[in-house]
């Protein structure tokens, strides 16, 4: 049976206030805080993915052997049976829920992980998106991120038969979610904010490549193009009448290091989505890391809540082929 069949389905919350489950009328607009559980499955999915690669990799396990385990997994996340079910308009799961999905996920191959393993496994999945979600420059942008996962995903199983399921996955994420207003993004990003609220569990690849501080927090970088609609910093418009009256500059010590708004679209390796337990795209993140200076430091931000842990979830996820 597909995850989502598999898996009883827990609402988080209810969109319409009436506190019960259940897809949204199919003749209501389709809002964002009702398409959360596709981001939600597909990038955490594709993490999980990256690290059993990685994994596998490190066991020398055969290369013919590792590629069906990926295979399996990928073909049974994005299975015709699931991916349709996975795009309607519904509430988001609540966490216990949707770890369900990648229990079933996780052991949809010849591959079994003892359930410490399964949880350091959920862990770096849920950091690295947290990472992503935190570190987007708008709610829109993880469209982007989305897609990214998927291509870098395509790129592993290529000319399979399990290639196709990729592509149509990509389709229904145009075709539902490519739309959507702002409103709607930020709505589905608040969605998945409350979702990761609180986790923190400290990666130790993440603590490294100061992705992390010491407390499990995530740091944020004001590097990049800025959002749609903004301008990088450093001048003051006054408006008349509706016009603007006059245009005044002030110093910004960042200014230079950000950069015009260019529709999400990042040509670096290391881009929100890539792959960081690659070795190579790692490093290339780390090169691009600004240094330190004793007043440049990085912001943290990770929120608060009950289920923070300072616990460490080893980077290679654990687990045996």
């Amino acid at each position: 049976p597909s995850p989502a069949v598999a898996s009883k389905r827990e609402p988080m919350a209810s969109a319409n206030g009436n506190g019960h489950g259940g897809a949204a009328s199919s003749s209501a607009r389709p809002q964002g805080a009702m398409l959360v559980m596709p981001l939600i499955v597909i990038n955490m999915g594709s993490e999980m993915v990256y690290i059993l690669e990685q994994r596998l990799e490190a066991q020398k396990v055969p290369a013919e052997k590792a590629s069906r385990v990926l295979q399996d997994v990928i073909r049974t996340m994005f299975s015709p049976r699931f991916v349709p079910e996975l795009f309607k308009p519904q509430q988001m799961y609540t966490t216990q829920s949707t770890r369900k999905i990648f229990d079933k996920l996780a052991h949809s191959s010849i591959m079994r992980l003892n359930e410490s393993s399964m949880d350091k496994l959920y862990d770096l999945m849920t950091m690295g998106f947290k990472h992503q979600m935190l570190l987007s420059a708008a709610p829109e942008e993880l469209l982007h991120i989305t897609r990214r996962h998927l291509l870098n995903l395509q790129k592993m199983i290529k000319n399979t038969s399990v290639e196709p399921l990729i592509v149509t996955t990509l389709e229904y994420l145009n075709n539902v979610h490519a739309h959507l207003p702002s409103g709607e993004w930020f709505l589905l990003k608040q969605m998945l904010a409350s979702f990761m609220q609180g986790r923190k569990v400290k990666v130790s690849l993440f603590l490294q490549s100061g992705i992390q501080s010491m407390d499990g927090t995530i740091c944020l970088r004001y590097q990049g193009a800025v959002p749609r609609g903004a301008t990088v910093p450093g001048t003051v418009k006054y408006m008349s009448g509706g016009d603007v009256a006059r245009v005044s500059e002030f110093e910004c010590e960042y200014a230079a290091e950000c950069l015009p708004h260019d529709d999400y679209n990042d040509d670096n390796v290391y881009a929100l989505g890539a792959n960081l337990y690659k070795k190579d795209i790692m490093n290339a993140f780390t090169a691009a890391q600004p240094k330190s200076d004793g007043k440049d430091r990085p912001r943290s931000r990770g929120g608060s809540g009950t289920r923070s842990s300072s616990k460490d979830a080893d980077a290679t996820g654990g687990g045996a082929a």
